[in-house]
């Protein structure tokens, strides 16, 4: 046990260091402008500036506060560099789902600890500790581990922790609360499945009563009532989102589907039609018939009561979450999918493969890990010398443009532009970055291309996104060119105006 345990911890560690990014990838540099600022008694009394945070009133759009302590904690306490805060982050959520994949995955069976650590949503996600979805995956997996110890061998201890575990992953982030759902549905015992809840609930209810005591308001609640006043994308795109990025991010789901091909075959079915309705390219219809044969396959496992079906509730509610409950379909919201996932796969034999489907799975794995992880490298670099260089030859102006570009432009000291009315003023602005829309007054001065690549995660041109559908239709492109530039625009004379 210990051995697999060890081996399991160290596989995970080892490849989040070697996926990790020396700059903040994505919302990384959002929660270290949080940190900056965070009150740890008024968790909520802060602003970030640009939309929609840009108010008064940051306790609707953010998580509960637990993930955002932890950043306070490492960033407050302990004077490190970048590289640093980003290992210590990942490390012990690191830890304890390697400790979690050792508990669930199949004894005597490396294979499946391959798959797992392969898989590009696990290898990429691991090594994004600045972001909250390593921390409620680790948690929300560490619980369904002590929730299954707590089944197999009758222990109030295991189930009383794993209701603890829900309760920290909930606070973390609120889908947390649907693993509820697998002791609701799959507990031998109603004292056990009580138990578990009530360990749970008052972890999470404690928490959101101190905020109330605080604010007045129960943050859950305005989070459900208010969730219009932030945009997401539209259902059928988030749902067929999902089925693409699994594709991409978790090829392991095809044995999913070889395991049950009467379900399989409905799936296809059901993944054509959300390719069809949410309007995606013709290059997507294998991908979203590959994940709705998996989808359905997960919902046959689901539907036959058996001793795995657990799992398939497990992953069934991570992934309808995402669909549901998230604004955009993010290949890193299915991190805490991929574990039940790879252990249903592998509870059996794995003989029902044939070694050909096994090796094509494991190098498409492998091959995708390596290259999206050294495309977003490549790119976060650009975006980073791109702002560099512009900020070195203007000090200072206005910028539009969000994740690494905007954390490096304001290292620079540059102010994020929300959409006020500019004079005599200099805007960059990074076209793969997700930027305003140029104001029709503004006049171009220059023009800046990043470093040239192949792989890209984000291309306006080409409609690419890896990140989220509402970025992209395309998951990745393959095209050669600047995988990042900069336009340098000037604002009307105040004279003018």
């Amino acid at each position: 046990m210990w051995q697999r345990l060890a081996l399991a911890v160290a596989s995970l560690v080892l490849i989040g260091f070697i996926q990790s990014v020396p700059f903040p990838v994505l919302d990384e540099e959002t929660y270290l402008y949080i940190a900056e600022q965070l009150q740890p008694k008024r968790p909520y009394d802060w602003i970030l500036p640009w939309p929609p945070y840009d108010t008064e009133d940051a306790f609707v759009f953010a998580h509960p506060p637990l993930f955002l302590w932890w950043i306070w904690l490492l960033t407050s306490w302990f004077e490190l560099g970048l590289g640093a805060s980003k290992f210590l982050a990942a490390f012990p959520f690191q830890v304890l789902l390697g400790c979690a994949a050792a508990v669930l995955l199949p004894r005597h069976n490396r294979t499946a600890l391959f798959f797992f650590c392969a898989t590009p949503i696990v290898s990429l996600t691991i090594a994004r500790g600045l972001m909250p979805d390593l921390s409620v995956s680790a948690l929300g997996a560490a619980a369904m581990a002590s929730w299954w110890l707590g089944e197999q061998r009758k222990s109030d201890h295991f189930t009383v922790a794993a209701g603890v575990f829900i309760g920290a992953a909930t606070m973390v982030k609120y889908p947390g609360a649907l693993l509820f759902l697998v002791p609701l549905l799959h507990s031998e015992t109603r004292r056990r499945m009580m138990l578990c809840f009530a360990a749970g609930l008052s972890v999470w209810l404690m928490g959101e009563f101190w905020l109330w005591t605080i604010y007045g308001r129960f943050h859950l609640l305005e989070v459900l009532v208010r969730a219009n006043e932030i945009s997401r994308g539209p259902l059928v795109a988030r749902a067929a989102g999902v089925l693409i990025r699994l594709s991409i991010g978790a090829p392991l789901i095809l044995l999913l589907a070889v395991q049950r091909p009467q379900w399989s075959l409905v799936g296809v079915i059901f993944g054509a039609a959300l390719w069809w309705w949410a309007a995606l390219p013709w290059a997507l219809l294998p991908l979203a018939i590959i994940g709705g044969a998996a989808f359905l396959s997960l919902v046959a496992a689901f539907a036959h009561k058996h001793s795995e079906s657990w799992l398939a509730t497990w992953a069934l509610v991570v992934l309808i979450g995402v669909i549901g409950g998230h604004n955009f379909a993010a290949p890193r919201y299915c991190l805490p999918a991929m574990l039940p996932l790879t252990v249903l796969i592998f509870r059996h034999s794995i003989r029902s493969f044939s070694p050909l489907v096994m090796g094509l799975v494991g190098l498409c794995s492998v091959g995708l890990s390596w290259m999206i992880g050294s495309g977003e490298r490549r790119y976060v670099r650009a975006a980073a010398e791109l702002a560099e260089t512009v900020s070195s030859t203007y000090p200072s102006g206005y910028f539009s443009g969000e994740w690494t570009f905007r954390y490096a432009m304001r290292q620079a000291g540059w102010t994020f532009w929300r959409g006020e009315a500019l004079c005599d003023q200099h805007i960059a602005v990074a076209l793969q970055a997700a930027p305003a829309a140029v104001s029709e007054f503004w006049t171009p001065i220059q023009h800046w291309d990043g470093d040239s690549g192949s792989i890209r995660l984000l291309h306006a041109k080409t409609s690419t996104g890896y990140y989220a559908e509402t970025v992209g239709k395309m998951p990745l492109m393959w095209s050669n060119g600047p995988l990042e530039q900069v336009q340098l625009w000037s604002s009307p004379s105040c004279n003018l105006q």
